[in-house]
């Protein structure tokens, strides 16, 4: 039996207040391959950050060749064999590939240069079928020429381990195939390899093993002979595995008058051809199946670009949004969680500051007394258990629920007729997610229209009216969030996990 490389046990990591890993675990033997697959944010490149450095654990155990060790940064991880690949290369472009190996991995290293050195260059990228000329700047190779520079280097410096972290996608049909190959002869050397991604026809065509990751767990180890398509997914979503009957597809629910519609949207080669309504109010969810199409549109209604082509109406008038401030003036806010949160404000004032700095219906209009009124409103709804006038800098790094309900009554305080909340719970532990859940539904009791954009299909359900799947940029389907809605739902998101 081959040697153990890497054992994780019991790992549990936060990120800032938010615990995203709960009791996790890994391994890997000499010349493995496995995977590592979940739904967007669930732990998967969380768990592999702890070995890479990118994401130090706060409690748990690692072992590297049966030797317990704490990795802090990636330059730990390099100096421990342990090499992380994404789709941002580390190469210097207007360095060669040889000065790139002279560089070294890490910061500060410098090999002498000699002709021993260039000779061992050709050979390493020659055993990995890289057909380069080493004096080529690296601007003018492909992507998939630097990643296997990338790969390479590391081989050169002894690595033991190549983490390479949603990079298969992009790939062609032909260098998946080359992989393959390469795959087979890196483990010959008694490298291990760990694929993290969420398309399971791609690990299921390399991996002897697959971690199955769920809510910062993980929530199953699968052999070769046991990664069924619908087993996985099931793990994943934390669902029944699926019948192979197609469920029976609901009616889309329509009520109510249109007060956003996107018709025909194209966008930075992200939304090709979107197309979908939102009705006053209700609570309209996105489900994001990839990540770009979502944040597309949040921009969108930000006023932070503007499409190629198609149209978006509100309130059945075309718009074209300018900016932040000409989105809230024209009823459309978002809740921004990049704002800051200012400790030399009150929170009244810092709950108002958008309302006094944007909101052209409110802004002069409104005296400081009855922003003070809006603002306690808010507060007496939301932020019930906070009795501070000021908030310190360590409390708005600490209490992540308490920024996220500022944030919220910050978007609350422009008196919007559509609210957009994207990813709402993605940095929200398990248990205070029902709380946030609850000021969202609320918003239905406020005459306020919500579109929620999320690649979080639990949070979907537990919130929205209907869901709408937006999948490469087109909306593939309109779903009422009932018990047979949930059922299609559910399937066609298995569908589309199965396919990536």
């Amino acid at each position: 039996m081959n040697k153990e490389l890497l054992r994780m046990e019991h790992i549990i990591t936060y990120r800032s207040s938010k615990k995203i890993l709960d009791d996790a675990k890994l391994n890997l033997f000499q010349g493995e391959l496995i995977g590592i697959t979940s739904v967007n944010n669930a732990g998967k490149t969380a768990l592999v950050g702890g070995i890479v450095g990118t994401a130090p654990i706060t409690s748990g155990h690692i072992y590297i060749e049966e030797e317990e060790v704490s990795i802090t940064s990636i330059e730990e991880g390099r100096k421990a064999g342990i090499y992380y690949f994404s789709r941002h290369s580390s190469l210097i472009t207007d360095f060669t590939i040889w000065q790139n190996f002279l560089l070294g991995p890490n910061p500060g290293q410098i090999i002498i240069k000699s002709r021993d050195s260039e000779a061992q260059c050709r050979e390493m990228l020659e055993l990995l079928g890289i057909q380069v000329n080493i004096h080529e700047k690296i601007s003018t190779l492909t992507q998939k020429e630097k990643l296997l520079v990338e790969m390479a280097r590391a081989v050169y410096y002894d690595a033991k381990i190549l983490v390479m972290d949603d990079i298969l996608n992009t790939l062609s049909a032909t260098a998946l195939d080359e992989f393959e190959m390469l795959f087979q002869m890196l483990c010959s050397l008694h490298i291990g390899i760990i694929l993290i991604d969420n398309r399971i026809r791609c690990l299921k065509r390399y991996c002897s093993r697959l971690f199955v990751m769920r809510s910062g767990q993980t929530a199953a180890v699968l052999d070769k002979g046991n990664m069924d398509d619908n087993l996985i997914t099931a793990l994943m979503l934390g669902t029944k595995p699926a019948a192979k009957d197609k469920p029976h597809i609901p009616e889309p629910l329509r009520h109510n008058e249109v007060l956003l519609e996107m018709q025909n949207i194209y966008y930075q080669n992200i939304l090709r051809g979107l197309s979908f309504q939102v009705f006053r109010n209700e609570i309209t969810g996105v489900l994001n199946v990839g990540t770009h199409s979502g944040n597309a549109v949040n921009h969108l209604l930000q006023g932070r670009g503007k499409p190629d082509s198609g149209t978006l109406y509100f309130r059945q008038q075309p718009i074209v949004l300018k900016s932040a401030e000409h989105a809230v003036s024209t009823g459309i806010a978002s809740l921004a969680e990049q704002n800051a949160i200012f400790p030399n404000l009150t929170l009244e004032e810092n709950i108002m500051f958008p309302a006094l700095k944007m909101n052209s219906r409110l802004y002069g209009i409104l005296n400081k007394s009855e922003l003070k009124y809006c603002a306690r409103e808010l507060m007496s709804r939301y932020i019930v258990d906070y009795e501070g006038i000021y908030i310190s800098e360590s409390q708005i790094e600490a209490d992540i629920i308490l920024r996220w309900k500022i944030y919220f009554c910050r978007m609350l305080s422009t008196s919007p007729e559509l609210a957009v909340i994207l990813n709402p719970t993605k940095s929200i532990d398990s248990t205070s997610k029902e709380f946030l859940y609850d000021d969202i539904r609320s918003l239905s009791g406020l005459d306020t229209t919500a579109l929620i954009i999320s690649s979080n299909i639990e949070e979907l359900f537990a919130v929205c009216d209907r869901i709408l799947v937006v999948n490469h940029g087109k909306a593939e389907a309109d779903i009422r969030n009932d018990d047979a809605g949930r059922e299609e739902l559910l399937y066609l998101y298995r569908q589309y996990l199965k396919l990536m």
